[in-house]
């Protein structure tokens, strides 16, 4: 469940661009529809970028995931969605399953924050075969640039 809108990458948007183009924090609160919030335990980061690739990074857990691939698009004012995947690997290294994100995301530009419920399934490894089905919701927070004085 880590894996919600994971990715790697720390890079600036510029301030008249209120996107989602950045990265951010990922915070995931599964098995809720109340909002999510920073004191969740489970945090990945995550990166979009302008062209519609979403890619993320997540800690690691037994099945380990890989880093994640996906894409986003706008789906209205400050609206958007995303649909996100890993792969699941065991300690040998084969591949053991895949895990499939997707959900709204609605930006507040007083907070500069991105919130929205999810869906996922964790599948075997062809991605056919549906094994856990969750959901819940997520906050994310963008990486602000921290220059040296």
């Amino acid at each position: 469940m880590a894996t919600i809108f994971a990715t790697v990458g720390a890079s600036a948007s510029p301030p008249d661009d209120k996107s989602p183009v950045g990265s951010w924090f990922v915070y995931v609160c599964p098995d809720t529809s109340d909002p999510c919030s920073t004191a969740s335990p489970i945090v990945n980061l995550t990166s979009f970028t302008k062209d519609g690739v979403t890619t993320g990074a997540d800690f690691g857990a037994n099945p380990w995931p890989s880093p994640g691939l996906g894409v986003w698009a706008k789906t209205g004012h400050d609206q958007y969605a995303t649909t996100f995947y890993e792969l699941l690997s065991d300690a040998q290294g084969t591949l053991v399953g895949r895990v499939k994100l997707r959900g709204p995301l609605q930006y507040d530009r007083k907070s500069d924050t991105l919130a929205g419920p999810f869906k996922g399934d964790f599948t075997d490894a062809s991605g056919q075969n549906v094994l856990v089905h969750f959901e819940g919701t997520g906050l994310l927070t963008r990486m602000q640039l921290e220059p040296l004085p």
